[in-house]
């Protein structure tokens, strides 16, 4: 019974982010499958709220963890991880506060962004909040 019940609540949380995120992108004036499609999906996040190019950038870093962790026994390996971790964490906070931004928000909500994507997600994606433009050129106005 308890199982059922789990697995119902985890069902309707995980609709009700793709319905946030759907939305996400319908109000940056993306079509809403676009959100679908795994790692697309961040590209265009990337590109209607930081950069496109940037996305190359988290991918980066990505790889660079992943070759790290099949040389994780000796150094090199181990510092691969940690400055890959350490940039893809730094890239993250921006792409974050960036997308907080480009929906009328400040740099509070892209840290919750950050540690509670899903929430601030569906907050940002079920919520009022309009499409104010690309976030990363809002923050770098004069």
């Amino acid at each position: 019974m308890a199982s059922i019940i789990i697995l119902s609540v985890s069902l309707i949380y995980y609709i009700l982010v793709v319905v946030a995120d759907w939305m996400m992108f319908k109000k940056a004036g993306e079509p809403g499958f676009k959100s679908l499609i795994p790692i697309y999906n961040l590209y265009i996040l990337c590109r209607f709220s930081w950069e496109g190019c940037k996305f190359w950038s988290i991918v980066l870093w990505s790889v660079l963890i992943s070759v790290g962790n099949m040389f994780s026994e000796n150094l090199i390996g181990a510092m691969l991880v940690s400055i890959g971790g350490i940039m893809l964490t730094i890239d993250s906070l921006r792409l974050n506060y960036y997308i907080a931004k480009s929906f009328g928000h400040g740099f509070g909500y892209g840290i919750g962004l950050f540690f509670l994507p899903n929430l601030f997600g569906i907050l940002i994606g079920l919520g009022k909040e309009k499409y104010c433009g690309n976030g990363y050129k809002l923050a770098h106005q004069a």
